[in-house]
């Protein structure tokens, strides 16, 4: 019986059947017999007689509220994605998009200016929001039921803040990630460029499907692991664990003896984007899982970030160039963000030039520039037909937050106000996901009215956009300033995080 693939419950009716199972039964029955006769057989006939009485008995309660459902992410999801449902939405017109660039070349729109900190603000720092444990509120460190969750329920067990204790854009997130698992190349790497390749019967063809560089496939995997992760995902537990443990391993045969993750040192300006989402995902998977063989793999990545830093500043392209900018330094913030709410060892100094680098790049109007304080950002040539919005300010204030500034920090309070004042539109020239990522996070550590009119503009720019139907369902249109660079898994897994700002970060206190 060795041979065969089937469970106990196979093995046990077949070794029933024909002549020697007859002879097992009555051989059974005998004994059976034999020991209901003695004091021990009416000791357990007379307890199965208590037990079956006890069973007839109802204990009567009274029913729960109606209302009274605990939100729990698997129990929220019982049913199935239905893509029916995202056709009843009006769709808009698709936005055309220049050409693919297999080597986007990032172009500055304002001078290397560097302004001194103003002086009183570190005294707004507070340790507690850097300190606090609350990377993803969906997952329990352990891998168990997302108790991060009791935080943002009301007392009848309802999301606060959500059309009834669902987050608005759950829909859209479920068949995100759908279509990320679908275009998933085989050994787990998403890829910029060569993502059609998993396209099955039809291949995806909206505006943007040939747009995408695998240079950046390193990064591309990080951010649609963290995609998984915020949902309440890891390699360990969730319906898209294999998924994750795919991704992971191709992350972790990426890794180099000095701790770097796709950094490619000359010609490519996006090695350190690579890097720090790639870090982001490992961080974010050793804190949700606690599995300890990523301990090393993920600290390794971290210590990269560390020395790559400029002493007492922020991060560029190369490691310890002397040269800082925005972009860059956001996302290794909140690659260390992720390390140190798992649990890694990264020393205060690194967020602390952090803060000191956003502090020079902000101007008296609570404005950030890319490499000053003038307010510029950076454009990707033949995208500079995009309008500009305050994007380098969203990730000064995010990431201002997340390193321990109190939210009453004025810088802070100025740069909220910006961003409030130019929330998302869909519309030609003005498709911005990277922004809107970024301003989504802010803002909601703000909450109040800005965050209520966000909110809205976000989900309204965002959910009717996705496509539905066919290989693309699923996914959105690589329009936006970027997305030549990125494509279309870069939209789509950036859009899925925007969307779970519902539940991805804990909203910090004002104190």
């Amino acid at each position: 019986m060795n041979d065969h693939d089937y469970d106990d419950e196979d093995c046990w009716d077949e070794e029933l059947e024909g002549e020697e199972g007859e002879e097992l039964q009555r051989g059974f029955a005998q004994r059976f017999a034999a020991v209901m006769g003695t004091s021990y057989g009416i000791s357990i006939l007379l307890h199965a007689a208590v037990l079956m009485i006890l069973g007839m008995i109802v204990i009567a309660s009274p029913p729960p509220p109606a209302e009274a459902v605990v939100l729990v992410k698997n129990e929220a999801r019982k049913k199935p994605y239905d893509p029916d449902k995202m056709k009843d939405i009006e769709k808009r017109p698709d936005i055309p998009l220049p050409p693919s660039e297999e080597e986007p070349v990032v172009m500055i729109d304002d001078p290397l200016e560097i302004a001194e900190a103003p002086k009183g603000e570190p005294d707004n720092a507070s340790n507690k929001h850097l300190d606090d444990v609350s990377f993803s509120d969906l997952t329990g460190l352990a891998g168990g039921p997302p108790a991060g969750m009791k935080g943002r329920l009301d007392g009848i067990g309802r999301m606060v803040g959500t059309p009834n204790g669902r987050p608005p854009s759950e829909d859209a997130v479920d068949a995100a990630l759908l279509w990320l698992k679908r275009h998933q190349s085989p050994d787990g790497h998403w890829d910029g460029n060569g993502w059609q390749d998993q396209c099955k019967d039809t291949r995806c063809s909206g505006p943007g499907h040939d747009t995408g560089a695998s240079t950046y496939n390193v990064g591309l995997t990080g951010l649609s692991i963290l995609a998984y992760t915020g949902h309440g995902n890891s390699h360990r537990f969730g319906p898209y664990k294999r998924t994750v443990a795919k991704a992971l391993r191709y992350l972790k045969r990426q890794q180099r003896s000095d701790g770097s993750l796709g950094y490619v040192e000359a010609g490519d300006h996006g090695g350190m984007y690579n890097h720090a989402m790639a870090t982001m995902a490992l961080c974010e998977l050793y804190g949700i899982s606690r599995d300890f063989t990523l301990k090393r793999v993920a600290q390794k990545a971290i210590e990269f970030c560390l020395k790559a830093q400029n002493p007492n500043l922020g991060w560029k392209y190369r490691p310890r160039s002397g040269k800082n900018d925005t972009s860059v330094t956001g996302w290794m913030v909140l690659a260390l963000k992720a390390g140190r709410t798992a649990g890694l060892e990264i020393p205060q100094e690194a967020f602390e030039g952090a803060q000191r680098w956003f502090r020079r790049a902000t101007n008296s109007q609570g404005v950030t520039g890319y490499t000053g304080p003038n307010g510029g950002s950076g454009v990707l040539a033949g995208n500079e037909h995009f309008t500009a919005v305050p994007t380098m300010t969203a990730v000064s204030v995010v990431c201002r937050v997340f390193s321990g500034e109190r939210l009453s920090t004025p810088a802070l309070q100025k740069g909220a106000k910006v961003l409030a004042a130019d929330p998302p539109r869909y519309s030609e020239n003005n498709v911005n996901y990277y922004y809107w990522y970024y301003a989504t996070y802010a803002l909601y550590q703000f909450a109040g009215p800005r965050w209520d009119n966000w909110s809205k503009a976000m989900l309204k720019a965002i959910v009717p956009n996705q496509r539905s139907g066919g290989c693309d369902d699923g996914s959105w249109d690589a329009v936006g300033e970027w997305c030549v660079a990125g494509g279309r898994v870069y939209a789509t897994a950036l859009n899925v995080l925007t969307l779970e700002v519902y539940y991805r970060y804990k909203r910090q206190s004002k104190l």
